[in-house]
């Protein structure tokens, strides 16, 4: 579409004059080629072109659109009171210079959406916005009125409705963004954008329909209605733009932090680059009746930067110091302008009073004129400066208020990164610094660590030398470098050479009873490049004192917090201690009474019989290995604490770790009435693991089963491959596991807060184990449970190392 669109404004065909539109007439007032001087005079009054009654200068140029360069068109003019019909031949109506200036512009706004677009992240609204603004206004650009009859004819009539539709949707696209960046300024912003889009469309739809109304045929009243609507567009144009730019500086006035303003400052420098220089340097000369100080080529070159801006705020922000450029640029632009002002003023009003200027006058009122803005440009500076510093930079606080403020919110926090961040924004609002830092001491005095910053993220070592070495020998609350104080104020001189290259021009120690000095708050300059004043100084002691006062109770706090912390967690590890024990000696006199009461009553009985006294050892065997594994469990789990645990890895056939597992666990299945469903592979599963250890988890696992199903007694033991692990799974139909026990299950010590659960007994430690051999072995283990329904233990293993 815009290569399309630049040629046909490449074969835009016109006559090179100059025409003007006095009393209601076209009037030619300059003929700037040789083609078609000895054909058209000054002063010659335009009737009708084809055939056609013309009255603005805009139904020249619509009818002269149908036509390509060179071709003739009869030309009815008015000369000296006759009506002429003269033939004029079509020439190049835009020069090579704009057309070049037209592309490079427009590919600029083109590229510069791309690469924004390729920059963010996707899915960002704002940058999709921004995208296609930039899209827009580079087909509005390239579209720009042109030849609409280029072949094939559709082309050319599709070119000039694409032109109407960037130009319909760009303020829209403008608002819109407006309301999104930096952030949302207003929840139901869409209802009114997308109110506004639609009658946008409705509104491209009605001018497409004119449009092609008053080209077949052509039609100069039709064509009169479709530029009436076309200036409504232009209106709706201007005020979107409006609307957008308070947005923007609303959003500035309020913007909390430092990085949205910094954001919006590139916005504002570029909507005032852009704008601005259009109604200083084209749009007022115009009004007062002069010819523009520019071309229209340097417009268009200056209206790219303003997009350039807005994707540095986008995407780089920090890339320059837009405080400096912001500060001069925007007090040379509103000088320029007042400059300019001042001059057309003088100009104007001596054109009053003399009338008609001649050669003579016109060069004494110049020369006057520029004599007296010169003196006034250094006085006009000075006051634009102070005036962007107050609006922009330079914030005007009163001490007390300021100082009552610090007071009442300081004691608010509680820890060392809040509070610093509070004091760090608060001196940034009040005293607007290029660079504010507050850094700690760390364990050591060598050690230092940033709280809270802005545009400082590190010192070097020989500022960090000096500042150690300043608290060493000085008690003075202040060290600066001389040039950024006003006269009066104690201080000891800086080593300006360090102080500068770190870009801070004072530092301010926070002395502890406690230690030396906890640490520095450092500043730089003023973004107003003002001086810092004794009330500036006075306010940062006061702070310094009270962030001071403030460390204190904050590391008090911590130590009674820390106290009161490790006594909750001495209690809790002596109640752990005595439900443990308790516990374990629980889980032990139970086998250990079987045994000893079997045992008795082979020693006691004279009559057993031989299944009997068969079935008495086979007790007294079940309860032997029973007691034999709640041993080991401790003596794993204190293995595991000490971090002395050894795993020693071969490879086995899991299905057999698993039989074996089940072996063991015969008597404990059989002896409390279970029904044990075992799932085995028909392959043989070879892992490369610690035998004992995956036997442990097993049983565990086998033995919690067991232990918390008490009413519907069924396991399912299950050994498969699951993609590249190997599982052994337990499920049981058993009491179950909330959701929010499930979290903690895996915990040494745990104990649920069910009742049931409690009942049951157990030390809290089989679980910790099966966790810890999964985990040693690079593998894992799940938990799927619902209260009442059961649960379904995992164990995976994985394979990659098994052949």
């Amino acid at each position: 579409i815009c290569l399309a669109g630049i040629y046909q404004v490449a074969t835009k065909a016109g006559i090179n004059a100059r025409l003007n539109y006095k009393n209601g007439s076209i009037v030619i007032t300059e003929i700037n080629s040789s083609a078609i001087e000895n054909q058209l005079s000054n002063n010659d009054i335009i009737l009708s072109v084809d055939g056609h009654n013309v009255s603005t200068i805009e139904d020249i140029e619509f009818i002269l659109d149908s036509y390509a360069i060179g071709q003739q068109v009869p030309f009815l003019v008015e000369r000296n009171g006759k009506e002429i019909t003269i033939p004029i031949e079509l020439e190049s109506y835009n020069t090579i210079t704009y057309l070049i200036v037209l592309f490079i512009v427009g590919c600029i706004f083109f590229a510069l959406g791309v690469i924004v677009l390729k920059k963010r992240p996707p899915g960002d609204l704002v940058v999709l916005l921004f995208h296609w603004i930039c899209i827009t206004v580079s087909v509005h650009i390239f579209t720009t009125f042109g030849r609409y009859t280029i072949n094939p004819i559709i082309q050319g009539y599709s070119l000039r409705i694409i032109f109407m539709l960037a130009s319909a949707i760009t303020p829209i696209l403008f608002l819109h963004l407006s309301f999104l960046f930096p952030r949302k300024k207003w929840l139901n912003y869409y209802k009114l954008i997308h109110g506004l889009y639609i009658v946008t469309f409705f509104y491209f739809i009605y001018m497409a329909y004119l449009f092609l109304s008053a080209i077949k045929p052509i039609s100069i009243p039709a064509f009169h209605r479709f530029m009436q609507n076309y200036n409504v567009g232009r209106w709706l144009f201007a005020v979107c733009m409006i609307c957008g730019v308070v947005n923007f500086i609303q959003s500035y006035r309020k913007a909390i932090e430092e990085e949205e303003r910094r954001k919006l400052r590139w916005v504002i420098l570029g909507l005032a680059i852009g704008p601005l220089s259009f109604v200083t340097l084209w749009q007022v000369p115009q009004i007062l009746g002069s010819v523009a100080l520019v071309p229209e080529e340097v417009m268009l070159l200056i209206s790219a930067v303003t997009p350039l801006m807005f994707a540095i705020s986008i995407v780089r922000y920090h890339i320059l110091d837009i405080d400096f450029i912001f500060n001069r640029s925007t007090v040379y632009v509103l000088v320029l302008t007042i400059i300019l002002l001042i001059y057309s003023g003088i100009v104007a009003t001596a054109a009053v009073f003399i009338g008609v200027f001649t050669i003579r006058s016109s060069i004494i009122v110049s020369a006057v004129a520029a004599i007296i803005v010169a003196l006034l440009f250094e006085p006009a500076r000075r006051a634009t400066q102070r005036f962007v510093d107050k609006k922009f930079f330079r914030v005007r606080y009163n001490y007390r208020i300021a100082q009552r403020e610090f007071t009442s919110e300081i004691d608010h926090y509680i820890d060392l990164v809040s509070l610093a961040e509070f004091v760090v924004n608060k001196l940034d609002a009040l005293l607007q610094p290029e660079r504010i830092a507050f850094f700690a001491f760390g364990d050591s005095r060598t050690q230092w660590e940033l709280l809270a910053g802005r545009n400082m993220d590190y010192l070097q070592s020989g500022l960090k030398r000096t500042l150690t070495a300043f608290t060493n020998r000085s008690l003075n609350p202040l060290m600066a470098i001389p040039a950024y104080l006003e006269s009066g104020i104690s201080f000891e001189k800086a080593n300006e050479k360090i102080f500068r290259k770190n870009h801070i021009v004072l530092a301010m120690p926070l002395w502890l009873q406690s230690a030396q000095n906890s640490g520095f708050l450092l500043l730089g300059h003023k973004k107003s490049d003002t001086l810092f004043s004794l009330e500036d100084i006075d306010l940062l002691k006061t702070v310094v004192t009270q962030t001071t006062s403030a460390i204190e109770r904050i590391h008090l706090q911590q130590d009674l917090l820390l106290q009161h912390a490790e006594t909750e967690r001495l209690e809790e590890l002596n109640k752990l201690k005595s439900y443990f024990v308790s516990s374990v000696s629980h889980d032990l006199q139970t086998p250990l009474t079987s045994i000893k009461m079997f045992a008795e009553l082979l020693q006691t009985k004279t009559n057993i019989s031989k299944k009997d006294k068969q079935e008495y050892l086979d007790i007294i065997q079940g309860e032997s290995d029973r007691l034999s594994r709640l041993i080991n469990n401790v003596l794993s789990f204190s293995r595991i604490e000490r971090g002395t645990k050894e795993y020693k890895l071969s490879k086995v056939n899991l299905g057999s770790i698993a039989e074996n597992v089940l072996r063991t666990m015969k008597y404990q299945i059989e002896q409390n009435g279970f029904e044990l469903e075992i799932q085995l592979p028909e392959n043989d599963i070879i892992i490369n693991v610690d035998a004992d250890s995956i036997a442990e988890a097993l049983t565990n696992l086998l033995d919690n089963a067991i232990k918390y199903s008490q009413k519907q007694k069924r396991i399912v033991l299950s050994v498969f491959r699951e993609k590249e692990c190997a599982v052994i799974q337990i499920k049981d139909n058993g009491i179950g596991v909330s959701e929010k026990d499930q979290k903690k299950i895996f915990s040494a010590f745990f104990r649920s807060g069910d009742k049931k659960i409690q009942a049951l007994g157990g030390a809290g430690l089989g679980l910790t184990q099966v966790q810890h051999i999964a985990e040693a072995h690079n593998g894992r283990v799940t938990v799927k449970s619902k209260p009442g329904s059961g649960s379904t233990f995992s164990l995976f293993l994985p394979l990659e190392e098994a052949e």
